[in-house]
């Protein structure tokens, strides 16, 4: 779907921008002319930086979940271990 009707460009367009390292308003400004102009589409490309943002968040936060899970089942193990010595 077209987001800046002033330069013509699409949600793919901006997606790729900030996934090529734009991380605000004026680095997709820079990048592909996106919001440069009448500022029309600047709560879409926010939209799009925010979805950015938490689509990086996420993974972390599994990360950190797998993680703690591995560790309690550690702990566990370690416990059951502990109790036959």
């Amino acid at each position: 779907m077209v987001v800046c009707h002033c330069e013509v460009v699409n949600d793919r367009a901006i997606r790729a921008t900030i996934a090529a390292g734009a991380c605000d308003l004026d680095g997709v400004a820079q990048s592909c002319g996106a919001g440069a102009r009448c500022g029309g589409c600047i709560p879409s490309i926010e939209e799009l930086l925010a979805d950015a943002a938490l689509a990086l968040q996420a993974p972390a936060s599994l990360v950190a979940r797998q993680a703690a899970r591995r560790v309690d089942h550690d702990i566990d193990h370690r416990a059951g271990f502990e109790s036959r010595a």
